[in-house]
């Protein structure tokens, strides 16, 4: 929690062309 590991995954994505998914947010959306 606030460690910055989304901030990371999504700069490392970015930089390798891949989509970054976040599960924090798609469990959240899932389940409320």
């Amino acid at each position: 929690m606030g460690a910055g590991k989304s901030s990371v995954g999504r700069a490392l994505a970015a930089r390798r062309g891949a989509v970054f998914i976040d599960l924090d947010q798609r469990v959240e959306a899932i389940f409320g």
